[in-house]
């Protein structure tokens, strides 16, 4: 399970931001102004910004794919009600457009996140078509950017510009408490770059899941093998790719294999079992468990269990 980080909370003054940071707040003020985010990070960083000025919820239930997810008439009702509706692109929420269209939300209400960062070609309509990006990885049109540090210490700033925008007369607070947050995820981004700093020769990493990972490899160069191309597990992989994965095993002593902790693959448990390898989660805050959400993990300790178990996988 994954585990809170205990000093990373006391960077943050959580009993500044009040009894509104915590995860599964039982009332919410009716006079507070609604905010719905998509992902779990950008629901983490709202929440972290918002304080107690605003009610910030995820829009989807917990463990529910978010490219694949169909909003039912109740999300409409939560939809329309909307102060601020943070979401990430056309690729990562391809039925937001219908929301949008459909409530006709305004563009100071709706925020496409990937376009305040001008990431326009996650916003084009082929951009996430799993059935033709079977053989290799795309990077510009890889959906998960905040996976890439500093474009994820760039999502935290839209976040909390889109916040001031919406409520500027409480500015300096907002700006106060995204000041503390920011200092924790840069702190945590740090300890990622050590760590793959510190490995003088890395042992190339190995994932068995869906493949949501290549702004963070090409931001620090990592080798890798992935037994997908993209974040889908429907295209089962090739005869031929699967014979290079486990040669890949055995040529560098691969000895643990990640994968997204919500959904583990029955090839990723096969490859475990044939050559002894140790699963090991990694998390991209997308979405988390009820038992993870209902203790409070926050994303800079998923941050923080992915430097843990990069500190295992890089060691030859």
């Amino acid at each position: 399970m994954l585990r809170r980080t205990r000093y990373i909370w006391l960077l943050l003054g959580v009993s500044i931001l009040g009894s509104c940071y915590k995860h599964a707040s039982t009332t919410k003020e009716d006079s507070l102004p609604e905010v719905y985010t998509t992902l779990f990070l950008t629901y983490d960083f709202a929440r972290a910004i918002a304080g107690d000025k605003m009610a910030v919820s995820l829009f989807l239930p917990l463990g529910i794919d978010t490219h694949t997810y169909e909003p039912s008439a109740n999300d409409m009702i939560k939809a329309k009600n909307a102060s601020l509706f943070l979401w990430t692109s056309d690729a990562m929420e391809p039925w937001m457009r219908k929301i949008e269209n459909t409530l006709q939300l305004s563009p100071d209400v709706s925020i496409n996140l990937a376009d305040t960062l001008h990431l326009h070609a996650l916003n084009e309509e082929s951009t996430h078509d799993h059935a033709h990006h079977a053989d290799h990885h795309h990077h510009d049109t890889d959906p998960h950017f905040w996976m890439d540090p500093q474009l994820l210490i760039d999502l935290f700033d839209s976040i909390e510009y889109a916040i001031i925008q919406h409520d500027p007369e409480n500015t300096a607070y907002y700006q106060s408490n995204a000041q503390r947050y920011r200092m924790a995820l840069i702190e945590a981004i740090d300890a990622i770059t050590d760590t793959i700093a510190n490995t003088k020769t890395p042992s190339p990493v190995l994932f068995g899941g869906g493949f949501s990972y290549q702004h963070f490899l090409d931001a620090y160069n990592l080798p890798f093998y992935s037994v997908y191309a993209t974040d889908s597990i429907e295209n089962e992989p090739t005869i031929a790719h699967m014979a290079a994965i486990r040669e890949a095993i055995v040529t560098h002593n691969i000895r643990y294999i990640f994968v997204d902790p919500i959904l583990t693959t029955k090839i990723a448990n096969t490859l475990a079992e044939d050559y002894n390898l140790t699963i090991l989660p990694w998390y991209t805050g997308h979405t988390l468990t009820k038992e993870e959400f209902s203790s409070n993990v926050s994303y800079l300790d998923m941050l923080q269990h992915n430097n843990e178990s990069l500190q295992k996988a890089l060691q030859k």
